[in-house]
């Protein structure tokens, strides 16, 4: 299927889909690590921590490796190969529902999809420098701590004004090196952060996702409800031991960022800042989530010239997924139903019934329509399929029973194809084993003791 679609989208004519029109603006995302000054890494942190492991003796901490999770090149290759059938199943099953659904129906559909947007934000970018000077005491050692919070942050961008553009939201978490913190980081080799800084604009948000830009599918308090941003984090490790067993990005810890936007709270300007000394603005942003310490890695020597056991100051990388979720506000679209008699639900106390208000919901259909791009089926499965094995794609939960049953057979088809040659390989090496020398196929003859083999050589 993605050979032939492949082939197809290769035969389409050149002009074909092309945008002539440039877009006037484009969302950007950036990914923000601080770093403490050079003068406070050896300052009042690197005391407190001195001092706290010395009041804290004989606490077991867990084991660093036995909470890493190893992942490889083949369950990559499945997870990739089950994304890109979900896609394709979720883009049929979407233009069945369409054919048979209402207007309303349709309107109901779309705008769902509309209040949710997820944007994974993968990069191979890694920092050096987690640690501001070596260590010769250790792989986990704390002291010198060069690594201060990380951020995110979106923004609009004007294609004729590089740099400039409106502020989407803005978050930074530094770590914490409280008692709570420091004491996290000496018995459990473990950090832990709090939001410092957050701002996040509901009109330029993300919401409602239908991927035109346009000024007219902008966030309406109004018409949705219970608006939420949600940033996961990722923390990632590269390093080696004094055995020279390398570990190559290794996770290392998670954080999740929580936002529920309220619109009481919005500032003039229809932000939400958040005031962390604001107790109303702590139950509406949190963090959740904990790191380990990034392993340094061993380097026989702190000054390139030395031989001692040192370690170095230590790699590693962040990656973070944006998610955006809202929910419809029907009492927007809902209207006292005609002849219903307002005055007698008024006096009985009962509430009216109510019906869907065709000059709202069927005028936000046609304008949802205006803007969707018209695309052929062929290309959407090919951008269903292409998104599936390339970075940066969107992200489809499936919770139907059947896609469910479909996808754990072929997770494991998958796996039995992928081990076939390596099951193939390790049958012919053992039967090869299970012949004399002398029988095997291009072996060579086994030569009398002492003659043609170097001296302590073993078989």
């Amino acid at each position: 299927m993605a050979c032939f679609i492949a082939l197809t989208a290769t035969a389409q004519r050149p002009n074909e889909g092309r945008q002539d029109k440039p877009q006037a603006a484009k969302r950007k995302y950036q990914i923000l690590v601080q770093n403490e000054s050079e003068a406070n890494v050896v300052g009042d942190y690197n005391q407190n921590l001195l001092q706290m492991q010395n009041n804290m003796h004989g606490q077991n901490t867990k084991g660093l490796l036995s909470d890493l999770i190893m992942t490889g090149y083949k369950a990559a290759f499945v997870q990739k190969t089950g994304n890109a059938s979900s896609n394709l199943f979720s883009l049929g099953v979407s233009y069945l529902t369409e054919a048979l659904s209402s207007k309303r129906d349709k309107w109901m559909m779309t705008a769902k999809n509309q209040c949710h947007f997820e944007k994974k934000l993968a990069t191979e970018t890694k920092i050096e420098d987690f640690y501001a000077l070596p260590s010769t005491v250790g792989p986990m050692d704390p002291q010198n701590l060069k690594f201060k919070g990380f951020g995110c942050k979106q923004y609009i961008e004007l294609n004729d004004k590089p740099g400039h553009g409106q502020n989407v939201f803005y978050f930074y978490c530094k770590m914490k090196k409280d008692n709570e913190g420091l004491s996290r980081i000496v018995n459990h080799s473990k950090f832990i952060v709090e939001v410092d800084t957050f701002m996040f604009n509901p009109k330029y948000c993300n919401l409602p996702n239908d991927s035109s830009g346009s000024a007219d599918a902008r966030f309406d308090f109004k018409k949705r409800k219970n608006l939420n941003l949600k940033v996961k984090v990722k923390i990632f490790s590269s390093w080696m031991n004094e055995l020279t067993q390398v570990f190559n990005d290794q996770l290392m810890g998670e954080f999740t960022v929580n936002a529920k936007i309220d619109e009481k709270m919005l500032t003039p300007d229809g932000s939400f800042v958040y005031d962390k000394n604001n107790p109303e603005h702590k139950n509406l942003v949190s963090v959740d989530g904990d790191c380990f310490v990034i392993p340094r890695s061993f380097t026989g020597t702190p000054d390139g010239s030395t031989a001692l056991n040192a370690w170095g100051t230590g790699q590693y990388r962040i990656e973070m997924e944006v998610v955006e979720d809202c929910e419809i506000n029907e009492s927007y679209y809902l209207v006292p139903e005609v002849g219903n008699g307002p005055q007698v639900a008024y006096a009985d106390g009962t509430p009216g019934n109510k019906k869907w208000d065709k000059n709202k919901w069927k005028v936000e259909w046609n304008d949802m329509k205006a803007r969707k791009k018209n695309k052929s089926f062929w290309s959407n499965a090919l951008s269903a399929i292409t998104t599936a094995y390339i970075g940066n794609n969107w992200i489809t939960t499936i919770t139907d029973p059947l896609a469910t049953a479909l996808y754990s057979y072929e997770t494991q088809e998958l796996n039995n194809w992928l081990d076939l040659d390596t099951s193939a390989a390790a049958k012919a090496a053992a039967a090869g084993a299970a012949k004399p020398a002398g029988q095997q196929q291009g072996a060579p003859q086994a030569n009398p003791a002492g003659q043609g083999a170097p001296q302590g050589a073993k078989p």
